[in-house]
């Protein structure tokens, strides 16, 4: 994404277990209530590999949360506040939180939306 755009796709109705996430046309990533990465989909899959070079595969089972506190611990602000919404939905804090945020690559600038909300089925 070279340019902000708006998040249309709402997953706060979606049962994980009956529907692919790559159904969706912005970045999406099922975590676990520690913040382990379950899945991301496709659209995230072309992004990391187009802009970050790394295969998918060290994404998935890389916990989320861990990585935005080691980034917060190198002062990035923006990190941090995307653990604390993560972390305000989970602890059961909000319903919904959101947050922009740039994610620059060596290739070019990008600016996401984050969203965070809690699947309807959960533990």
């Amino acid at each position: 994404m070279s340019q902000h755009e708006p998040c249309h796709d709402d997953l706060s109705s979606v049962d994980p277990t009956s529907v692919s996430i790559d159904v969706f046309s912005h970045h999406v990533a099922l975590i676990d209530a520690t913040g382990l990465i379950i899945e991301v989909n496709a659209v995230w899959r072309q992004w990391t590999t187009a802009h970050r070079g790394k295969p998918v595969t060290l994404l998935q089972k890389s916990n989320y949360l861990d990585e935005c506190d080691r980034a917060a611990d190198r002062g990035c602000f923006e990190a941090a506040k995307a653990a604390t919404c993560i972390r305000s939905v989970i602890n059961d804090h909000a319903l919904i939180e959101t947050m922009d945020y740039a994610c620059h690559a060596p290739n070019g600038h990008g600016w996401f939306k984050l969203k965070v909300s809690r699947s309807p089925v959960h533990e």
